[in-house]
């Protein structure tokens, strides 16, 4: 599931900085704030310390612009961004002829409070007018404009968070980008992180606002860590990712929420991690990371057990002369955006996502620019693989108009206007044919017992897989 992958943000949805409203003379500028005194607030709070100094930079829209480019510039160098742009566009997540850097530079533009960035290994303040159009996120950045200097400190402590433990466990971590492995092993990372660093950032509202005055600090502390305040901040921080505030203008819904949902699931999660086993627990799960957005959205799969998931293996070429230009894992977290934005109901979303096991989409490109789309998944039931099933039939009825007729082993797919695609067939056993008779077709196929689809390609170019509904290996055509 596609986030910027080396900054680490903190949203204006979570705490609204006011910093940033003096315009910038330079793109970027050091603050000669000092900033001792929540570096120790931090280091206090995450039992560890700095090892180097972190600077401090203001910038302007147009650096902030800069590092989201740099960011997906990096992770998909040269043409390797159009074709994963197409693969988006095929899976639904987002619009056709989306521009990835422009969408994600206004998310940023608009949302973000602060980034550490983990290359330059630096802290960002955005300093510009946001000109915002939500205007109940206006009435509250008023609101705060009187408390700005505690605000602004909140925020950096969820920063100075970030630099300190990427200290420690890097955030750019190479495992995250090894696109072979058919899990959203990237997006667990950061559902760790900002769940981490918002913790810390709740942590540091004691000393912020009780700052000399004892009582109010021993309040807001017990306030916090009481049943009752640790229920009402999960409930708000959980639900922040389907609120409207995550929206922007310009932007494509699943892209604004994918950015969105780290911090709510890994808030839930590395409270409960701390909860149960204090610092160290969190010095456990850095040490020993999910491997799946799953594990953080369903705990007992990452401490009680370890249910990893099925390693599915896509080939790079397909009969007919089809090559794979693009490659990567939705996950669970992936999948319950992808239906609960299509659906019109998150909640919804949330429980066809449930029971994920693995998965692995491709985007294959033939003769005269044609593009073929193979998404295989694992699911932990055939309960759950034919609700899954079911819910992509009916998220093609509904984005594209599709007209879908049942006839034993078959579904005759009529494509939709946006592709400009022919009637295609989908055969739940198998299906040859199209790969040479039509230019788009889109082959959904639910892994139950063959992980590696590189051996379901013979040399006589006939794809087989396995039933989902009743376990048994298909007959080839």
């Amino acid at each position: 599931m596609i986030r910027i992958p080396a900054i680490a943000v903190l949203l204006t949805g979570l705490a609204s900085a006011t910093a940033g409203s003096d315009q910038l003379s330079q793109d970027k500028v050091r603050s000669a704030r000092n900033f001792g005194d929540i570096r120790r607030e931090v280091e206090t709070l995450r039992g560890k310390e700095f090892v180097r100094e972190v600077p401090v930079y203001k910038i302007s829209e147009k650096a902030l612009r800069a590092i989201s480019d740099h960011e997906l510039d990096k992770e998909f160098p040269g043409s390797k961004l159009r074709s994963y742009e197409e693969l988006l566009a095929w899976l639904d997540m987002v619009p056709p002829q989306t521009d990835l850097k422009a969408a994600y530079a206004d998310f940023l533009a608009d949302q973000v409070a602060g980034l550490y960035d983990s290359d330059a290994q630096e802290m960002c303040i955005p300093s510009f007018s946001r000109g915002t159009t939500n205007v109940a996120k206006k009435t509250a950045e008023k609101k705060l404009e009187e408390i700005s200097s505690e605000i602004d400190n909140i925020v950096l402590a969820h920063e100075f968070t970030h630099a300190l433990e990427d200290q420690y466990w890097p955030i750019d971590d190479a495992k995250d980008h090894e696109f072979k492995v058919s899990t959203d092993r990237s997006t667990a990372h950061d559902f760790v992180t900002e769940g981490s660093a918002t913790r810390e950032m709740i942590e540091v509202i004691p000393a912020q606002w009780g700052r000399g005055a004892p009582g109010t600090y021993f309040l807001l502390w017990n306030l916090i860590h009481s049943g009752l305040g640790e229920s009402v901040l999960n409930y708000v921080i959980s639900e922040a990712w389907k609120n409207s505030d995550a929206l922007v203008e310009g932007v494509p819904e699943t892209l604004a929420r994918t950015e969105v949902m780290p911090y709510s699931f890994g808030y839930s999660f590395c409270t409960a991690v701390m909860r149960q086993w204090g610092l160290d627990g969190l010095d456990y799960i850095y040490d020993h990371p999910p491997v799946s957005s799953a594990q953080v959205m369903h705990p007992k799969k990452c401490w009680e057990w370890r249910d990893l998931p099925v390693q599915i293996n896509l080939p790079e070429t397909l009969p007919g002369d089809w090559k794979q230009v693009s490659l990567d894992s939705v996950g669970e977290a992936g999948m319950a955006i992808l239906f609960g934005c299509q659906f019109k109901n998150l909640n919804h979303g949330l429980d066809l996502a449930r029971g994920w096991d693995g998965d692995h989409v491709a985007l294959f490109e033939g003769a005269g620019g044609h593009h073929l789309l193979l998404w295989a998944s694992s699911w932990d039931s055939t309960n759950a693989a034919g609700r899954y099933l079911i819910a992509w039939l009916k998220e093609r009825q509904a984005a594209h108009q599709a007209a879908i007729t049942r006839n034993r082993q078959k579904f005759q797919l009529l494509m939709c206007q946006r592709f400009n695609c022919p009637t295609s067939e989908y055969n739940e056993r198998v299906f040859r044919k199209c790969l040479h008779w039509h230019a788009r077709w889109l082959a959904l196929v639910l892994r139950r017992l063959q992980p590696d689809f590189s051996q379901w390609i013979s040399s006589s170019s006939v794809i087989w897989a396995s039933q989902p509904a009743c376990g048994k290996q298909a007959q080839t055509c």
